[in-house]
């Protein structure tokens, strides 16, 4: 949590002191919207993918899609007065400097377990967000490739492949509405969708996901808003602290959120061990009982670098 004073001058009197609280926070989930005319292909535990990969072109195209829990981690009543997205890129499809947009979504949309360390996908199951579908396989979106606003709320250049293993960051007053509006009504925060150049091949922007293994810094998406809390402050006041999305750990393993693994209606919690590989694991009298999860890792990544 960061405090950061700002001087307020009324008139000729002298200044009062007013804070401006910030906070970073993780997204809760996100996904890869992977081109198919089946929806049989998603990401949602890998990283996230926008622009085209040197597939055919009916295949090539991907959009990320992100959500950030702002109700829990901003005091209610707060006015947001900046926000910025980040996320980290680690990997290009040319080298050439592309825009990437973010838009506000209108629908839904879910992460279920599908994974692979690469563009190409892997089989869509329960709740993945999919090009053709909000969650896998029961609702679909009323447009091809998601439903989001017309408009985007920011754009911003990311790098050439020269320009990787490095944060970008969106930054504009549209986010700010789209913040200040899930933190008034949370149940209109349907998150972001993420839309890079899709106007030729090879222009896929690979970006850290919250789940990612294969980037050893760990760095995940973030989302930084800053607001000032609601009602009056005794000058010198040190402001509340908010709530905070954090990482949470198991027996030395990073706990990625709970959802229901094994199918027997029961949230499983989904793990990271301390070799990056992926995990289910429920809590027993004995302890906590983990086991591999059955996920495709194929090798193969359509963006073709080395």
């Amino acid at each position: 949590m960061r405090k950061l004073p700002i001087i307020v001058v009324v008139g000729s009197a002298a200044a009062s002191l007013v804070w401006a609280d910030s906070a970073t926070i993780n997204p809760d989930k996100d996904n890869t919207l992977i081109q198919t005319t089946t929806g049989s292909l998603s990401n949602a535990l890998g990283d996230i993918f926008i622009g085209r990969t040197a597939q055919a072109d009916a295949s090539s195209r991907r959009r990320g899609v992100i959500h950030f829990n702002v109700a829990a981690a901003i005091p209610s009543g707060s006015t947001i007065t900046a926000v910025t997205l980040r996320l980290y890129l680690n990997m290009t499809g040319d080298n050439t400097v592309r825009s990437a947009s973010v838009y506000r979504s209108t629908a839904s949309w879910g992460e279920g377990t599908s994974y692979v360390n690469g563009g190409v996908g892997s089989a869509s199951t329960t709740n993945d967000a999919t090009w053709i579908h909000r969650f896998w396989n029961t609702s679909s979106w009323t447009t091809s490739g998601g439903d989001r606003a017309a408009t985007a709320s920011a754009s911003a250049n990311t790098g050439s492949a020269g320009a990787v293993n490095q944060y970008y960051t969106w930054s504009s007053a549209t986010l700010v509405s789209d913040v200040q509006g899930w933190l008034d009504t949370p149940s209109s925060n349907l998150g972001w969708h993420i839309v890079g150049d899709e106007s030729t091949a090879s222009t896929a922007r690979r970006f850290t996901s919250r789940e990612a293994t294969d980037d050893a810094g760990d760095h995940f998406p973030e989302l930084v808003i800053t607001y000032t809390p609601p009602g009056p402050r005794a000058p010198g006041a040190e402001p509340a602290a908010a709530p905070q999305s954090i990482t949470t750990e198991v027996d030395g393993m990073r706990v990625l959120g709970e959802r229901d693994l094994d199918g027997d209606g029961t949230p499983d919690l989904l793990l990271r061990d301390r070799n990056g590989a992926l995990l289910g694991g429920h809590r027993t009298a004995k302890g906590l009982e983990t086991w591999t999860l059955p996920l495709d890792h194929a090798s193969d990544d359509p963006l073709a670098i080395p």
